[in-house]
C-alpha cells in the first residue's frame, strides 16, 4: 500500500521484472534514481519523489507504466522512458527539475520509447529522440 524511502546512496527503489501495483510511494533524497523500473509492469496510484540526484522515475528495458499522479522535486530529470518501454502519466507535476519529461532509446539492443501525457504543470524541458515518442492527450500544451 504505502513505500516510504529517505536518505538512500543509490536508487531509492530499483525493481526488475515484477508485475506490481502501488497505492503510494514517496522517496525523499536518493544518491541516483528515486525509482527504477524495468522489464515489468507496474501502476503507480501516487508518487511523490523529491530531491533524486538523476531521475525521479526511470523506466527502461519493456516496461509498462501506468501512472495516475507524480510529483517530482529539485531532480535532474523528472521521468525518463527508454528501450521498447511505455508510460501512460495522468497527471505530472514537477519543481526545479532540468528536465520534465525524456523519450528515448538508450541501449542499441533496444529500440525508442513512448511517453503519453494527459496533464502537466512543466516549466522546463520535454525531450525526445527520433525512435521515441512524447504524445500529449490535452491541447493545453
Amino acid at each position: 500500500n504505502k513505500i516510504n524511502i529517505e536518505n538512500v546512496s543509490s536508487d531509492g527503489l530499483d525493481l526488475d521484472f515484477s508485475n506490481i501495483y502501488f497505492k503510494e510511494i514517496a522517496i525523499n533524497s536518493a544518491g541516483n534514481d528515486c525509482v527504477d523500473l524495468s522489464g515489468g509492469k507496474y501502476f503507480i496510484k501516487a508518487g511523490y519523489l523529491s530531491k533524486c540526484s538523476d531521475k525521479g522515475l526511470s523506466v527502461g528495458e519493456k516496461s509498462s507504466v501506468k501512472v495516475h499522479e507524480l510529483i517530482v522535486k529539485s531532480s535532474n530529470i523528472g521521468v525518463s522512458v527508454k528501450d521498447y518501454s511505455s508510460i501512460d502519466l495522468n497527471n505530472l507535476f514537477t519543481n526545479n527539475t532540468f528536465i520534465c519529461l525524456e523519450s528515448k532509446q538508450k541501449k542499441q539492443e533496444f529500440g525508442g520509447a513512448l511517453a503519453t501525457i494527459n496533464s502537466t504543470n512543466c516549466k522546463s524541458k520535454f525531450k525526445d529522440d527520433p525512435n521515441s515518442l512524447i504524445k500529449f492527450m490535452s491541447n493545453d500544451f
